[in-house]
């Protein structure tokens, strides 16, 4: 089914993501590390535009692999979320963050996403958790000054969550473990309340005078509202238990009139508060309280069941058994769902580590992709850099040395050695050993042990990392030691004019990078000693060094094209996207189509990635022999297929053309396992009508296939 969609703001919602796409995408490393620290401490003021730029942060690491980089970006995503109460997603992010941070070994950051998720489950009454992540935090808490307030933070709000859970004792170690000395005047308030809080529980009315006018001096101090309030909560406690009952229970009503009720400690302090009342003079003012409590909308179940379980204990102690048995039943009822709701979280986060480990693999592919892709453009410049150095070098010597030096970061030879083929001899006429230049020498052909002379016979390169020099020209001052050795066979249109060794007091010298180099390498000393033993020759020389300059830029060229091309499925990937559409833009009107392949995540998970992989390249396949001539075909991402078409005018045509794509797609597709139901969804956008640049066009792109997965329409197109 097809369904048309019409974006409703679709100016504000461009201009909204031109924000954080024009400032992330394309930046450096360092530079988008800075950025992101710049929005992190501006989440409070506005999380919605911070959460924008680490979104897209988040898509720029993935894509370069910077590992350090997204975690980040997932930890700033993850702060907006919670500034705006957004816990369960934000929970998610915070995770993500800390398995990322986990594996950068960065103990700080670790320690504060713990603390975050300590905090966030706190406020959601899943003190279970909380505790959990808190107690983590502290293990993770380093000894320096910011972690030291980070631990006492920590520490008192595990203190609360112990009490929240009535595990006192448990509490009060965590508030004697904290030193109160050197931190900020409102934690040494926060510090105090909970120290006040304990006392109550303890019953002693001199401590609890004493610590309540501290509390009240310290507070007064620095002038917090929601500390004032608290503060005016424990003094109608203490009028409520130890002064007036009528003056004590009237202020706890006005605190209770006034109070928010999404904050749950507001729950416990008043729960203890009617615990007080439950004990004194007047319990059935306390049965009052905690029933109005447990009528309550926003109390937690925990809080719930020890209420109940209260008063049932209570009229167990006044022999009204019946009413005993009603409150031991609610309790028992909410005892079940406490377990079930815990059983769902765990189950939840089951869920969330095979999400974490499939971010983690995603990252370390796109990371070794790059990887490879950043070595291939390094052993180009470097054998750029040889051909044009040695290929100017004025004579043999020059020509040496040149190539040791460019060699630097690469292999780096204690000797290199050049010799040429006369007759049946090697003449080593330039040997080259740290600075010093050494007397010539000769190794004749008949030498069958000879490296020099089986790298030339045979015509390839010969190392090795644990070589013990026998019949070979060996160094002056390790003559007896294992080292490393290559020797590379000198060719010039397939004849073989000498040898080139590199020899090296170290072992394990020569490995697949180094070995690599010195292949592309080959030809082109070839061609610049050829150069140095006939001078005469220099001009017929000349074009074949033309032409092997063009061999190297036809191997750039095939290098830069193959990473513009999916290894999967030989389209063309992502890379070519900015080009194609600058093309396209350039000729007017045009559409793009997003096919994204719904279920291929459930086939990776029931299956495997070797048949996920069959799915993809069997959906390209059928892709390339549907679209048409002037179409172009995309693997955009990991599950997506983009397609530019030249502007269809007509909407049945356009449907039409969709619908068969869609047909084709979702084909069945017979393979070792099983057959495979392929699903899809489809988006359609139109340029300039959905965007004038690329970033704009992918934007509203994603929007429509997200809209059409989301709700089963199959295809959106937009108008």
């Amino acid at each position: 089914m097809i369904e048309r969609v019409r974006p409703t703001n679709n100016a504000s919602l461009l201009a909204v993501l031109e924000r954080g796409c024009k400032k992330i995408i394309g930046m450096n490393h360092d530079t988008l590390q800075q950025e992101l620290q710049q929005v992190a401490s501006a989440v409070e003021i506005d999380p919605q535009s911070a959460r924008l730029t680490a979104e897209k942060a988040i898509s720029w690491s993935q894509r370069n692999g910077w590992i350090d980089i997204l975690a980040l970006a997932n930890l700033v995503s993850a702060q907006t979320y919670a500034a705006q109460r957004v816990y369960r997603t934000a929970i998610d992010y915070f995770q993500r963050a800390k398995t990322l941070f986990k594996d950068l070994s960065d103990t700080e950051q670790v320690a504060k996403c713990h603390a975050e998720l300590g905090r966030i489950y706190y406020y959601l009454a899943e003190y279970s958790l909380a505790i959990d992540h808190l107690r983590k935090a502290l293990a993770w808490v380093s000894n320096t000054d910011t972690q030291q307030e980070l631990a006492m933070l920590v520490r008192i709000r595990l203190a609360h969550s112990l009490l929240n859970m009535g595990y006192w004792s448990d509490a009060e170690q965590e508030l004697t473990a904290i030193n109160q000395f050197g931190f900020s005047d409102i934690l040494l308030v926060e510090y105090q309340m909970a120290v006040l809080r304990l006392i109550f529980y303890r019953s002693d009315q001199r401590a609890i005078r004493e610590q309540l006018q501290l509390c009240r001096e310290l507070v007064l101090d620095i002038g917090v509202s929601r500390l004032e309030t608290t503060l005016h909560y424990y003094t109608a406690r203490y009028n409520l238990k130890y002064g007036k009952f009528k003056h004590g229970e009237q202020q706890l009503s006005e605190l209770w009139n006034k109070a928010d009720e999404t904050d749950r400690f507001v729950y416990f302090l008043l729960f203890e508060a009617a615990m007080d009342v439950l004990q004194s003079d007047f319990p059935q003012k306390g049965i009052q309280w905690l029933t109005m409590l447990a009528d309550a909308a926003n109390v937690p179940l925990l809080l719930k069941q020890r209420m109940h379980l209260a008063m049932g204990d209570f009229f167990v102690s006044h022999l009204s058994y019946k009413l005993a048995t009603e409150h031991f039943q609610s309790a028992n009822i909410l005892s079940r769902e406490i377990r079930e709701n815990e059983v769902r979280l765990q189950w939840a986060r089951f869920r969330a580590d095979d999400d974490y480990h499939l971010l983690q693999r995603q990252v370390a592919q796109q990371k070794q992709s790059n990887q490879i892709l950043a070595e291939s453009n390094a052993l180009l410049q470097a054998v750029n850099r040889i051909a044009l150095s040695v290929n100017s070098a004025p004579d043999l010597i020059s020509l040496v040395k040149r190539l040791r030096d460019q060699l630097v970061g690469w292999i780096e030879p204690d000797m290199i050695m050049m010799a040429e083929l006369k007759g049946n001899e090697l003449h080593f006429d330039v040997i080259l050993e740290d600075n010093r230049e050494r007397t010539k020498e000769i190794i004749s052909m008949d030498e069958e042990r000879s490296w020099s002379v089986r790298a030339v016979r045979e015509g390839r390169i010969l190392y090795k990392n644990d070589f013990s020099l026998t019949d070979e020209i060996k160094l002056l001052d390790s003559a007896s030691l294992v080292q490393s050795i290559a020797f590379i066979p000198l060719v010039w249109e397939s004849q073989t004019l000498g040898v080139l060794s590199l020899q090296s007091r170290q072992p394990q010298m020569f490995d697949v990078r180094s070995i690599s180099l010195l292949e592309y390498i080959k030809p082109v000393i070839g061609i610049a000693f050829s150069n140095m033993l006939n001078l005469d020759q220099t001009r017929q020389l000349s074009g074949e060094l033309i032409k092997q300059r063009k061999v190297l830029t036809d191997v750039q060229q095939m290098m830069e094209q193959l990473s513009e091309y999916d290894e999967l499925t030989g389209l063309p990937n992502r890379k070519v996207l900015p080009t194609e559409f600058e093309h396209w833009r350039e000729h007017g009107r045009f559409q793009c189509m997003l096919i994204r392949i719904r279920n291929h995540e459930e086939v990776i998970r029931k299956y495997g990635y070797m048949t996920a992989d069959i799915l993809i390249r069997e959906i390209g396949n059928r892709l390339s022999g549907q679209v048409r001539e002037q179409d172009v075909l995309i693997r955009s991402s990991e599950d997506q297929f983009l397609i530019l078409i030249p502007f269809i005018e007509a909407s049945e045509e356009l449907s039409a053309f969709a619908n068969s794509l869609m047909s084709t797609v979702i084909q069945p597709l017979t393979t070792d396992v099983q057959p495979i139901q392929p699903e899809a969804a489809i988006g359609v956008v139109q340029f300039p009508d959905h965007g004038e640049t690329l970033a704009e066009m992918m934007s509203v792109l994603s929007v429509a296939v997200a809209h059409a997965d989301q709700y089963s329409t199959s295809i959106v197109i937009v108008d």
